[in-house]
């Protein structure tokens, strides 16, 4: 049927699918080949703590945020009473259907409470394409929900396409299909038929792309700032993947559409991508050889590793905010958060000042949710993302927000981590996924 698992099904599985084959530490440099951040036991008293929600559902039993603006508002995917996945928009403590194009979908969000993201349509695709990433083989299409409405964004002419996120100004990025069919997509995304480009879409619907690096094929982008400049991925199509999963060799920043590399001359990552930057133009994201591990970029200090949360043994970046604080997952116990690992666990993580933390360390009060990844950081502090519920033995959207800063937490709870990621969580890793053979 057309509908995402409601009900979580414990296979032990979990995050960013890449072939699991080395191990390193947080302090073992070579990650990416670059020097690692500072101990992850400096600095402890400058922590914030945090008091956690559930966001719930629409009525049925999986959801998860990714996008949160200043006003502490929420957008993410949640399952209605029959199990289909809708994009939702979470105010004070209500959550709203936005609805979808027939099928499952999700969204992110801005400051103005408008929402880009994806929908299925009711058609089966064409060449029997999966872009969205959820098994059911049906057309995929990036969406934007304004004013209480949501509506298809256009294409480069291909069938599919998927908006990840949208900046303050209204303008919506991602991947759109062009009509360049091309064989040896399929190495990098199963069922993948057509090349693609990264996408922005202004207010007013219109898209342009945004080129890929010199020698690379196809292109996806993930996030944009207030100033134009926009943060994502190229590679060849055989070594990119775009199938609700979005990850390639060579993380790119767009500055006022030109591509720009943000790896070292020379690199030939398995992947690179940039998740995420904010209006000072610093760019977070996760690079793996052997070991997948988060990065930060400046134009300053270029490209820097940040490690993993202890001795966990790889890592991947989602979110930044204007004061510089990441947001995560950290892998405990595979160096390539392989999705397809059914041992695999993951943590959400709080890295500032040089320091990853495990975010649950810093969870004041009693509370059943163990948070496994966190999608996005506020500039209020404010985190969301994926967690699982003790209680309900559910997946859920959890809202972290700060409510003191320094001098530590006091743990009043003793949570057992779980053995892994619900599989009904598996389709809703949006990057730094999928890596193809080399």
């Amino acid at each position: 049927m057309n509908r995402i698992e409601g009900k979580p099904r414990y296979a032990l599985v979990a995050l960013t699918a890449l072939a699991a084959t080395a191990m390193a530490c947080a302090d073992a440099p070579g990650a990416l080949g670059l020097a690692p951040t500072a101990s992850a036991d400096a600095r402890a008293g400058d922590a914030p703590a945090y008091e956690v929600t559930s966001l719930g559902t629409l009525g049925g039993s999986f959801s998860i945020a990714f996008g949160i603006n200043d006003a502490g508002e929420v957008a993410g995917g949640a399952n209605d009473a029959g199990e289909m996945e809708r994009s939702f928009l979470w105010r004070n403590g209500t959550m709203t259907n936005a609805g979808s194009l027939g099928g499952n979908g999700n969204s992110g969000l801005n400051a103005r409470g408008e929402l880009a993201g994806f929908s299925e349509t009711t058609d089966l695709d064409p060449d029997g394409e999966d872009v969205c990433g959820l098994g059911t083989h049906r057309v995929c299409l990036p969406t934007l929900w304004r004013n209480g409405t949501m509506r298809a964004l256009p294409t480069f002419g291909g069938v599919n396409g998927v908006a990840v996120s949208i900046n303050d100004r209204g303008q919506a990025v991602g991947v759109a299909e062009t009509t360049v069919r091309d064989a040896s997509c399929a190495a990098g995304t199963p069922f993948q038929a057509f090349r693609y480009q990264a996408a922005v879409w202004e207010p007013s619907g219109e898209i342009r792309a945004l080129a890929p690096l010199a020698g690379d094929e196809v292109s996806l982008a993930l996030w944009s700032n207030s100033r134009d400049q926009v943060v994502g991925a190229s590679g060849s199509c055989a070594r990119s993947a775009v199938s609700g999963l979005l990850g390639a060799p060579h993380a790119v920043l767009w500055d006022r559409g030109v591509a720009i590399p943000l790896d070292p001359p020379g690199s030939d990552y398995v992947i690179s991508t940039g998740a995420s930057i904010n209006d000072a133009g610093t760019v977070v994201g996760g690079t793996r050889s052997d070991v997948l591990h988060s990065f930060m970029w400046t134009r300053a200090m270029g490209k820097r590793d940040l490690g993993t949360v202890e001795q966990d043994l790889g890592s991947f970046a989602t979110g930044i905010n204007a004061k510089g604080q990441v947001v995560g997952a950290s892998c405990v116990n595979d160096a390539t958060c392989n999705i397809t690992n059914p041992e695999l666990q993951s943590r959400a993580y709080l890295w500032q000042n040089g320091v990853m933390r495990d975010l649950n360390s810093l969870v004041a009060g009693n509370t059943s949710l163990y948070l496994i990844i966190a999608q996005a950081i506020n500039d209020r502090g404010q985190i969301v993302g994926l967690a699982f519920d003790g209680e309900t033995g559910q997946p859920t959207a959890f809202l972290a927000t700060p409510v003191r800063t320094g001098g530590g937490v006091q743990a009043t709870r003793s949570l057992v981590r779980p053995s892994a990621l619900p599989a009904s969580a598996r389709a809703q890793i949006r990057w730094g996924a999928a890596a193809p053979s080399r």
